[in-house]
């Protein structure tokens, strides 16, 4: 898709015949502005695997299914390397959402983005506290690995444990300041927090 400026052109907004197509396309998702704040947030957790932050921000299974679902031309849910992810096809979505002119009801600021971010893994932090601090020492026993790779494939698991060692590892850059965390949110995540390589086969 490639759209330019006339030159000398006097319409305030040269872009506004691809503004209404994107906003068109948008409108269809269940959730627009959630669909935005997805993608802004993506953009904020940079390097992050993709497959990690569908799991942080998905509140219910598949739900960036639910949201994108019809979003296909503009965004896909699997990169170009076969993983899953967010990728957008095209540069100028992001420069659409990112115009507070532009994109006006779907706008999403990087601070609200931030927020997002900060809630969805204090949400994940609050739900796994729950689990005993006894599991940290599981998640490294060899048996423990093997057995849940055999259950994975099996398909009766997720990837759980991987996911809980990666909430660990990133949790420090997504503490919300504003957030009162409790005694048993800290010593979870300390007893969690100390990682050492998976066995090699």
């Amino acid at each position: 898709m490639d759209w330019r400026i006339a030159a000398g052109s006097a319409d305030p907004n040269p872009f506004a015949s691809l503004d209404k197509l994107y906003q068109g396309i948008l409108e269809t998702s269940p959730d627009p502005v959630l669909a935005a704040t997805w993608i802004e947030a993506r953009s904020i957790m940079g390097n992050i695997e993709g497959e990690f932050y569908r799991g942080i921000c998905e509140t219910f299974p598949r739900e960036a299914v639910f949201i994108f679902r019809r979003l296909s031309s503009l965004i896909g849910l699997v990169n170009s390397e076969g993983n899953l992810d967010l990728e957008l096809y095209h540069k100028s979505l992001f420069d659409f959402l990112n115009g507070t002119q532009r994109s006006v009801a779907l706008y999403v600021s990087p601070e609200r983005a931030r927020q997002f971010t900060w809630d969805r893994f204090y949400q994940v932090l609050r739900g796994m506290s729950k689990f005993s601090c006894t599991l940290a020492p599981l998640l490294y026993d060899p048996e423990v690995i093997d057995h849940t790779i055999r259950r994975r494939s099996q398909g009766e698991i997720g990837d759980s444990l991987p996911f809980l060692r990666d909430v660990c590892k990133h949790l420090y850059n997504y503490l919300d300041p504003h957030r009162t965390y409790g005694a048993s949110d800290v010593d979870w995540w300390i007893s969690h927090i100390t990682f050492q390589e998976e066995p090699v086969e």
